[in-house]
């Protein structure tokens, strides 16, 4: 077929996944933020996702915005068990697929029948378009098919049709408005086919006004769920409180048996059954009672009589493991079932041993020893015929402290449950009780039919109530029913929704218009921009470049004045040509100065800034700071003073660097201290941290502002800088030097009190006492006078001065004028059998350059042990950090001083 070839097939198969995926994921992460009825959300990225893949790609993203909307929509059985019944079952998962696929080809068609499309949306009449028959037209098509599928599958009722169709249109029209522009200034970006500003302001505008969407809906919609989830809360409480009062209800009604009990001097069967009628016809919940008598094994006899007078039950009866009723077996103990009332339906219980049994047994004990009524743990009623349980309450009844018997009450909860019922508003929940053994184990008392539901999963809001009775402790779960959101769900969150779609809405017609007029302004000031730019990065180029030429000639001026000043000490020469020579050094040396700082400028303003460390006292720094500020402090009336831990002695860093945070932070505390109060400066060594504090009594900053002071333009009150003046920039400044140097700054403060900044930097202790050792060895160390030195050099006059620089240190070299030379140089010493000791390699020649010519020495000629030093007037850091890669093994900057080649030769030269 023409066309067809292999990368037009991958092609297509690689948009489709595309597609899916960010349909998928977009679809997955949307269905977060859905109705209460599950099937419908107020935004909808994946519509505005699937129309910009299907304008910038075309129709050939169908099919995987087909199969992305299918199993976004598709229940996770699916994966479990993939097969056709289920898709068949589920087929409402396919139209609303075939509508939210459709959707997106329908808006594209539209926007290039009607709406002049491709464009930039810069026009007041495009953007019209775009949102009329891309969003609120196209977007028919998915709300309409998806809601009545749905509705004929039967997921959703006539009453809420309307309402959920108006908020799919709502959510479908939201996200396209949001995310299609989104993807479509993204990939215009991308291209180039608007500007990169405009691409990033559209983008990041828009997804900003969708988040602010997103918290507004979730705001509404948490304070609904909480309204719910209040509702659902007071009436677990009723519920919980309603059961509990049941209980408590019976227990009273039972102690006016046991009290009635007491009082008869004979009690017989007409008797209890007349109370205990009365009883349980004001008893809402208790199907039950008896009297249970307390005997011992020789009484069994005598009540085994009475038994069969009034019941015709001929002996006492208990379980075997199997829960058969058997007549019992010798004991020590029984507490009978003397009486019970009603008799029908619970003769199965007359004559029953209840101390037989465990559980009962332990609360028959518990209730002796207490003297108090006591409830049982569940049981299933030896009277009942169903699997539902219930408990006992024994009262036990004493007389002259002598236990004779107990009143007991028999519950069954569904009927105690079901009463409790009757007093609350009938509420789509369902609910379970649990009881909390002695053994932590939870064990179920009760459960609605409706508690293991699957709908109940998954869309159900739950809480939990706990119910304590005497020494029982009941846990009452209520769930929502699907129903119940139906019955109490508002639509406030979906009004409040709606105003912000409508805003959102605006804001990004309003965005587009205004970056559209702001893009044609925009690319005449960056055209300025770039100008002005390539003109400073000229005259940054220009500046370096005129630095490194006067560092040449001004290097061989203080050079070849020392090799005088050296010279004038061997001979007799006027001390006015001395004082000459020492004007012409100090001179050169302010020149010097001059011209670094010029480096310096160029640095900056190109990007380049730099920490050049040194070795220096720290206690000389800490006094000239100390004698700089002692001054100013003493005239506002501050006393100044500063101390220094034991120990303490150089520091390796940039001291110009420190000087500066110091004296900021000293500025500051000078500025915000009082007259009267006191600053100190404390130096002091903690683990390897060299910690250099500055403790004012000044007027101190509040808590709240101490994680802001060290941002640009920032102090601690608005009034600071119209009572204290300054700039806010200060500290901003210190902290990024700080850090520059490897170090930090903290803060300690309370208001009224103070302030301690603390500057903390490493510091080595080994370094500096290697340091310090290495400063009483004499420059003029021991060198082999035949060492064999080449110098790369093809300034004259820089050759003269290292040649007369070597000749005071006693040694001699050989120079080539450029790199090719040099080379030559050393392959005829090595074809002499002569070795170089050292090469000085200048970085700038002509012919072969010093990088050149040194790869050529490393890699061709295989000399990678031999020491070779850079030559250069260039005091850039990235050019000697550059050098050093290279394969040079030192860097020295011209003008060269013969203090710093006397420490290279010794380096590598000394024996």
């Amino acid at each position: 077929m023409k066309g067809f070839s292999l990368k037009t097939v991958f092609q297509f198969l690689y948009l489709n996944l595309l597609s899916f995926l960010f349909y998928l994921l977009a679809g997955r992460f949307s269905l977060l933020l859905s109705s209460q009825d599950g099937y419908s959300t107020p935004v909808w990225p994946p519509a505005g996702i699937s129309l910009a893949l299907t304008l910038i790609f075309g129709k050939r993203t169908w099919i995987g915005i087909f199969l992305g909307a299918f199993f976004t929509n598709t229940d996770l059985h699916f994966f479990q068990r993939p097969n056709l019944n289920y898709i068949l079952q589920n087929y409402q998962n396919i139209i609303i697929a075939l509508g939210n696929s459709g959707q997106a080809v329908l808006g594209a068609y539209l926007l290039r029948r009607t709406g002049n499309f491709p464009n930039t949306l810069s026009q007041l009449k495009e953007i019209f378009y775009f949102f009329f028959y891309g969003g609120a037209v196209s977007c028919l098509l998915a709300s309409s098919v998806g809601i009545l599928s749905l509705y004929i599958k039967g997921f959703l009722n006539i009453d809420n049709l309307l309402f959920s169709w108006s908020i799919w249109w709502s959510g479908d029209l939201t996200g396209i408005v949001i995310f299609t522009p989104i993807l479509l200034f993204l990939y215009y970006g991308f291209n180039k086919q608007v500007k990169v500003l405009r691409s990033f302001i559209v983008s990041s505008s828009l997804f900003f006004v969708f988040m602010i969407a997103v918290i507004v809906f979730f705001f509404a919609k948490s304070w609904e769920t909480d309204v719910l989830q209040t509702r659902l809360n007071y009436y677990t409480a009723n519920l919980a409180n309603s059961l509990k009062v049941s209980i408590k209800e019976n227990i009273h009604s039972l102690k006016s048996l046991s009290t009635y009990i007491r009082l008869q001097k004979e009690l017989n069967r007409d008797s209890f059954e007349a109370f205990s009628k009365v009883l349980i016809s004001n008893s809402n919940s208790v199907v039950a009672v008896s009297w249970n008598l307390y005997m011992s094994q020789s009484e069994r006899q005598k009540v085994e009589l009475e038994l069969f007078k009034n019941y015709k039950q001929r002996y006492i009866k208990s379980k075997d493991r199997n829960g058969k009723l058997l007549r019992s077996e010798k004991k020590t103990t029984y507490v009978t079932v003397f009486y019970i009332y009603p008799l029908i339906g619970n003769e199965n219980a007359i004559g029953y041993d209840v101390y037989s049994e465990n559980e009962r047994r332990i609360a028959l004990d518990k209730a002796i020893q207490k003297r108090k009524e006591t409830i049982t743990d569940r049981i299933q009623l030896v009277q009942d015929k169903d699997s539902s349980y219930g408990f006992l309450i024994f009262d036990p009844v004493f007389i002259e402290d002598k236990i004779i018997g107990f009143s007991t009450a028999i519950i069954k909860i569904p009927i105690l449950v079901k009463k409790s019922l009757n007093n609350l508003s009938n509420t789509p929940v369902c609910f379970q009780m649990i009881e909390s053994h002695n053994t932590q184990e939870e064990r179920i008392l009760y459960e609605s039919e409706c508690w293991n539901k699957a709908d109940l999963a998954k869309v159900s809001f739950r809480t939990e109530k706990s119910i304590s009775v005497k020494d029982k402790k009941w846990l009452l779960k209520v769930a929502t029913e699907e129903s119940y959101f139906q019955h109490y769900k508002t639509k406030a969150p979906w009004l409040i929704l709606l105003l912000a779609c409508h805003f959102t809405g605006l804001l990004g017609i309003l965005i587009l218009v205004i970056t559209g007029k702001e893009e044609a302004t925009q690319i005449i000031v960056e055209k300025t921009t770039e100008k002005l730019k390539k003109a400073n990065e000229v005259k940054s180029d220009f500046m370096a470049n005129m630095s490194h030429e006067i560092r040449t000639p001004l290097g061989a001026i203080i050079g070849f004045n020392y090799l005088l000043q050296e010279k004038s000490q061997s001979l007799e020469v006027p001390e006015e040509f001395v004082k000459y020579l020492q004007i012409i050094e100090n001179s050169s040396k302010l020149l010097l100065e001059l011209v670094n700082n010029v480096l310096e400028i160029s640095k900056i303003e190109a990007g380049k800034y730099s920490i050049v460390k040194s070795e220096f006292s720290v206690g000389e720094l800490i006094k000239s700071i100390y004698d700089s500020y002692s001054y100013q402090a003493s005239k506002k009336g501050i006393i100044f003073t500063y101390e220094m831990e034991e120990g303490i002695e150089s520091l390796r860093t940039d001291r110009t660097r420190l000087m500066q945070i110091l004296i900021n932070i000293l500025g500051n505390a000078i500025k915000f201290t009082p007259t009267g109060k006191a600053i100190q400066i404390k130096v002091s060594l903690k683990n390897n941290i060299l910690q250099f504090s500055i403790i004012d009594q000044g007027i101190g900053i509040p808590e709240e502002k101490l994680g802001e002071i060290f941002h640009p333009f920032t102090q601690a009150e608005e009034t600071t800088a119209i009572v204290y003046g300054g700039s806010g920039l200060g500290l901003s400044i210190s902290k990024k030097l700080a850090e520059l140097l490897g170090g930090k700054i903290t803060v300690k403060s309370k208001v009224t009190e103070g302030s301690t900044f603390t500057l903390e930097l490493p510091y080595n202790r080994e370094y500096a006492s290697r340091r310090k050792g290495n400063e009483n060895i004499p420059l003029e160390l021991k060198l082999n006078p035949n060492s064999l030195i080449v110098v790369f050099e093809d300034n004259k006059l820089n050759q003269i001065l290292l040649f007369g620089f070597l000749e005071l240190i006693g040694l001699t070299a050989v120079f080539a004028e450029n790199g090719k030379e040099g080379i030559e140089l050393i392959q005829k010493l090595l074809e002499e059998d002569k070795k170089p000791d050292i090469i000085f390699m200048d970085m700038q020649m002509p012919i072969m350059g010093g990088l050149e010519a040194t790869e050529f020495i490393r890699k061709k000629m295989g000399l990678k042990d031999l020491p070779i030093i850079a030559l250069s007037a260039d005091a850039f850091s990235e050019q000697k950090e550059k050098a050093l890669k290279s394969g040079l093994n030192d860097y020295m900057t011209k003008p060269i001083e013969i203090k710093t080649l006397k420490s290279i030769l010794y380096k590598y030269l000394s024996k």
